[in-house]
């Protein structure tokens, strides 16, 4: 590069007057760093919501006691980091009624009464810390294999179930799960 083309450069780029493009520019990259900021801040707020707050559900659990007797129960699960107030399952009754043997009639078994009535929404259960669980025996059979007593429960059978709870802050959360009988 010459001396003359490196002045005729110099002249070009000098005559751009930085001072006020400067000026002109300034409101706007403050506008636009503020809306960066701004969405950063909502986007941090709503991560912290959807992370810090209970997370409830439930499985079905067999148990086997000492070769005598089996017990099914429906484990409820808070997995969160903060503690679930007013616990309310809810399934219908028609999809937890083909999940038993036809020999099975409602009002006469008092396990599928009391799963029934725990399913409806009416029972509610005041708290579950986090990281705690809270079962419900909803099944007992005294023959480890139930040869002298007829089983309820069809076994690979599934009903949905719709679990309502609140934080301590009273914000509304539901959970939708499909419940095995294993």
């Amino acid at each position: 590069m010459s001396w003359l083309s490196l002045q005729k450069y110099l002249h070009v780029t000098s005559s751009i007057d930085w001072i006020n493009f400067g000026r002109q520019i300034q409101p706007w990259a403050t506008i636009f760093i503020a809306a960066v900021a701004f969405f950063n801040f909502i986007s941090i707020r709503r991560f912290q919501k959807d992370n810090n707050r209970p997370v409830v559900s439930a499985f079905i659990q067999t148990k086997t006691k000492m070769n005598s007797h089996n017990e099914i129960e429906l484990v409820l699960k808070n997995s969160g980091n903060k503690p679930a107030a007013d616990i309310t399952l809810v399934s219908k009754r028609k999809d937890i009624l083909k999940c038993v043997f036809d020999h099975v009639q409602e009002g006469e078994n008092k396990y599928l009464d009391f799963l029934l009535n725990i399913l409806s929404g009416k029972s509610k259960s005041p708290l579950l810390i986090n990281g705690d669980e809270d079962t419900i025996e909803f099944y007992y059979s005294t023959d480890k294999w139930a040869i002298n007593e007829r089983s309820i429960w069809k076994q690979g059978s599934s009903f949905p179930l719709k679990i309502s709870y609140k934080d301590l802050n009273n914000r509304k959360y539901h959970s939708k799960l499909t419940i095995t009988i294993e």
